[in-house]
C-alpha cells in the first residue's frame, strides 16, 4: 500500500527523498505485522496557516498574538487499521515520525461524503484535532485542519492547510462502514 503510492508518486521528484525517509522510518517504527493491516488513506505535505499562542508555556505573554506557521517538508498521512480505527502520523521537519493513536488520541469520524471527510482526534493530555480532507471545488486534494494545544510547553491554536497527493475517499467510506 505504503510502497505502490510512493512509486506512483512521482510528480514531486525533488521531495521523493524526503518521503521514501518517511517510508522508511515508518516501517521501522511499526512492528511489521501490525504495520502490515494499516492502510494509507491519504497523504498530505507541508502543511502552512496560523497560529496564535497564549503567552504559556514556552512562549512569553508578550509573544501572544496570530502569526504565521508552516512546517516545510514535513508529511501528514491519515491512516486506518483493520479495526477501523484511524490514526494521523506526521513527518516533521525534524523527520521524527509522530502518531496521535500511539499517543493516546481518540479518533472519531464526524462526517463522511463523496469527496470529504472529517476526523476529530480528542487526547486526554490536552489536545483535540478536526481534520477536514477533501476535493476542493477546483479538483485538487487538501487537507483544512486546526488544533487546540493546552499544558505542557504549547498553549496554542493552529489554522491550517496541506496539499495532499493522495486521498482514497472510497476506502475511507468503506472503513467507516467496518465499524
Amino acid at each position: 500500500m505504503l510502497h505502490a503510492f510512493a512509486l506512483n508518486n512521482h510528480n514531486k521528484d525533488n521531495l521523493m527523498p524526503v518521503k521514501l525517509l518517511f517510508y522508511l522510518i515508518l516501517l521501522l517504527t511499526i512492528p511489521v505485522q501490525a504495520f502490515a493491516k494499516d492502510e494509507v488513506l491519504a497523504i498530505c505535505e507541508n502543511p502552512s496557516g496560523y497560529r496564535y499562542d497564549s503567552g504559556r508555556g514556552v512562549f512569553s505573554p508578550q509573544k501572544s498574538a496570530w502569526g504565521k506557521d508552516a512546517i516545510s517538508d514535513s508529511t501528514i498521512v491519515l491512516i486506518v487499521n483493520d479495526e477501523g480505527a484511524f490514526d494521523i502520523r506526521t513527518l516533521d521537519a525534524t523527520k521524527s515520525v509522530h502518531s496521535h493513536a500511539e499517543a493516546g488520541a481518540l479518533s472519531v469520524p464526524v462526517y463522511t461524503g463523496v469527496d470529504v471527510f472529517l476526523l476529530s482526534l480528542i487526547n486526554p493530555r490536552g489536545f483535540v484535532g478536526t481534520y477536514a480532507f477533501e476535493k476542493s471545488p477546483n479538483n485538487e486534494y487538501q487537507l483544512l485542519y486546526t488544533e487546540n494545544t493546552v499544558g505542557g510547553a504549547f498553549f496554542s491554536v493552529k489554522a491550517w492547510q496541506a496539499k495532499c497527493t493522495h486521498i482514497d475517499f472510497p476506502l475511507i467510506t468503506s472503513s467507516i462502514s467496518k465499524e
